[in-house]
């Protein structure tokens, strides 16, 4: 299974990837709810992969999704 792409970038996190990251959600390229549900699906096969680390990534997720969530007034996007 492949990681979407907006995880990847979220897992980097490099200015310009997280910048890009915030204009996909913000004009509706991809949803903040979608997208922790599409980490939670790959969460369980992180372990195939030691350079990551699952409780930094799923706090990475968790953060951006929560921060999202919280600039758009509760309301899903």
């Amino acid at each position: 299974m492949r990681r979407p792409v907006q995880l990847e970038m979220l897992e980097r996190g490099h200015t310009r990837d997280l910048t890009d990251v915030d204009a996909m959600l913000r004009t509706g390229l991809i949803r903040r709810d979608l997208l922790f549900e599409q980490f939670l699906l790959i969460e369980p096969l992180i372990i195939r992969y030691p350079a990551l680390d699952p409780k930094s990534f799923r706090a990475v997720v968790a953060e951006f999704c929560q921060e999202s969530s919280e600039e758009l007034g509760g309301a899903q996007s």
